[in-house]
């Protein structure tokens, strides 16, 4: 046998073995984001309805691991039983895009930084019951509690001693880029007599480059929203918020729930950090 080849055939080999571990492992990989985007839909709905109330139908979820970009599409928030209409929520997509660099950060130091944040509403039906109960309120509601909750977890867990193997870096979520985009808004109020419904196009869109936070977007989405000339209809909104019949009375209750805001941010943040356990 060549001299050669008996020096090279053992590096051959091993080269062969080396490939064949690589290949399997972007198999399993490309089976792992399958099983993900299989299995994360189900996990978000039981989560969403067993912590709110509200009923979550996700069709599909896909993750671009490649491209560090994750995309929910046709998300359908319906309301508690006991409303007379079903649908809540229709979100077409949201897409959130992070470098792969980013993605490492974010496992390794707990802090999310998100490159782009697309949120794609299509519809929204706010239902104001005959009982003076609303879908937005009672989602509000719920969306505070939970944050309330964790707070408390993460004010009883920072109580405690720590130990050398935990890390308590705080954890955080910041987006570079925010997109909102709102088709329709739709309002069937049933506390009046016979069922009065109002349907607005808006076929709203902008963006907003690094935003402080999510408080900051969602007060620039209410001032536009007041341009588009919806101010009787946003003033009900927030009151159905707030669950306050007599809108006269918004101001007030406003200025004394100033910090509401900051809890629906850190609603928001505790969702990432949620996904990030």
């Amino acid at each position: 046998m060549n001299p050669f080849k008996l020096i090279t055939k053992p590096f051959g080999c091993l080269c062969s073995l080396i490939g064949g571990i690589i290949l399997f492992c972007i198999l399993l990989l490309i089976l792992g984001v399958a099983l993900f985007n299989r299995l994360f839909p189900g996990i978000v709905e039981e989560y969403v309805e067993i912590r709110g109330g509200f009923p979550v139908r996700i069709d599909e979820a896909n993750w671009d691991l490649l491209g560090s970009a994750f995309d929910i599409e046709d998300v359908v928030v319906e309301n508690p039983p006991n409303f007379p209409e079903k649908d809540f929520l229709h979100i077409r997509s949201l897409t959130m895009e992070a470098s792969p660099n980013e993605v490492l950060h974010a496992i390794n130091k707990k802090e999310t930084h998100i490159k782009r944040l697309e949120l794609d509403i299509e519809r929204f039906n706010w239902v104001l019951t005959d009982g003076g109960s609303t879908n937005l309120g009672l989602f509000a509601k719920a969306v505070e509690e939970e944050a309330e909750a964790r707070t408390e977890t993460k004010t009883e867990t920072a109580a405690e001693p720590a130990t050398s193997d935990q890390d308590n870096t705080p954890s955080g979520v910041t987006v570079q880029t925010w997109v909102i985009r709102i088709g329709t808004i739709e309002v069937s109020d049933y506390s009046r007599g016979p069922v009065q419904r109002e349907k607005i196009v808006l076929n709203y869109e902008r963006e907003f480059h690094d935003a402080p936070g999510a408080k900051t977007v969602i007060e620039a989405v209410a001032k536009d929203m007041a341009s588009y000339r919806l101010e009787p209809v946003i003033t009900r909104l927030l009151a159905s918020i707030f669950m306050i019949p007599d809108v006269s009375k918004l101001a007030g209750k406003i200025e004394s729930s100033t910090d509401w805001l900051e809890k629906q941010t850190d609603s928001f943040r505790n969702v990432f950090d949620e996904a990030q356990e």
